[in-house]
């Protein structure tokens, strides 16, 4: 599991998810957890999001290696990853999700896990349940090292973590010794906010081991599950049949609002905002992207209030919508 520190500012950060994306491509089980901060950043602010400075982390496009050491620059993760795969394939502990649902009215995620121990443990093991979305449209920074300078409004960033649901340190599962095969059931129930897709969500779930400070403590199993769907399956849903562009939320807005979009085939996307006049004011999208669900964070904060239009263009499709900025 690779936790980092990442922002849309940080100009290195396109280097770091490229790397993230090697080591998924060699190693496709590797969990990623992105903890953005800093400067503008929409995705700064979370349940839990002291664990930032709890694991240490001083610099973007840092990250840690199943809590294992401190942060490590992004040109590391490669070779600790594969030390990890190759020294410590045996686990002393199994995660297994034996219920899961998530009602699309209320938004509501339950879940039940076990925990069992594989051989006799001592010391303290906690678990943690973070919630994490992709395809998350915004302009991102890029240095030279990394690409083209400046903002890139295209990029799609994934794993960004919206909220460790039970906090920044987990909860503890045993007391005292956990004996070989003793299993332990621990239940979680969330809300996802109204402007995650639930399509794009996943649960990470691990384990680790309490010492000293938290980027020691070293993690002894992570899972994965989608938010919906059936259990042990993860990502996209894959249904998506149809286009479709949500109204924003939340409408009226300030400083920011989201809207949501289906294609159903891959393709040339784009997607801008007008003011009143038709001038534009901003292009978030104009990318080639596969079928699937995304979502568009709109920043207002420079704009004066008013009413503005949103557009989803295809080769296929073409649809506008009317919000308002209300100051």
């Amino acid at each position: 599991m690779i936790e980092y520190y990442s922002g849309t500012w940080c100009g290195n950060c396109p280097c770091a998810h490229q790397a993230l994306n090697d080591i998924k491509n060699t190693y496709p089980q590797t969990i990623a957890l992105s903890y953005h901060g800093g400067g503008n950043d929409p995705w700064q602010n979370f349940n839990g999001d002291q664990v930032r400075t709890l694991l240490g982390f001083s610099a973007s496009a840092a990250g840690i290696i199943d809590r294992t050491s401190n942060q490590v620059g992004y040109s590391s993760w490669m070779t600790r990853v594969s030390d990890r795969y190759s020294n410590f394939q045996m686990s002393p502990v199994n995660l297994n999700v034996t219920a899961k649902s998530f009602n699309s009215v209320t938004r509501t995620l339950d879940m039940t896990i076990d925990a069992t121990a594989l051989e006799n443990l001592t010391g303290q093991y906690k678990i943690s349940f973070v919630l994490t979305e992709d395809n998350l449209v915004y302009p991102q920074n890029y240095y030279s090292q990394c690409g083209t300078p400046g903002y890139v409004n295209n990029y799609v960033h994934s794993h960004v973590v919206r909220s460790m649901v039970n906090g920044a340190s987990g909860e503890n599962l045993n007391s005292g010794a956990w004996n070989q095969n003793e299993t332990v059931t621990k239940n979680i129930s969330t809300v996802l906010d109204a402007g995650w897709i639930p399509e794009n969500c996943r649960v990470v779930i691990f384990v680790y081991k309490e010492s000293t400070s938290l980027n020691v403590s070293n993690v002894q199993q992570a899972i994965e599950e989608s938010v919906i769907g059936t259990t042990g399956i993860t990502g996209n849903s894959g249904s998506v049949e149809n286009y479709s562009l949500s109204q924003n939320y939340p409408n009226p807005f300030n400083p920011a609002t989201n809207v949501s979009f289906t294609i159903p085939k891959d393709g040339n996307v784009s997607f801008r905002v007008f003011d009143s006049k038709g001038s534009e004011v901003r292009n978030y999208l104009n990318a080639y992207l596969q079928s699937g669900t995304y979502n568009v964070q709109i920043e207002g904060s420079d704009l004066p209030s008013g009413v503005y239009f949103y557009e989803l263009r295809t080769d296929d499709f073409r649809e506008a919508k009317r919000m308002i900025l209300l100051k």
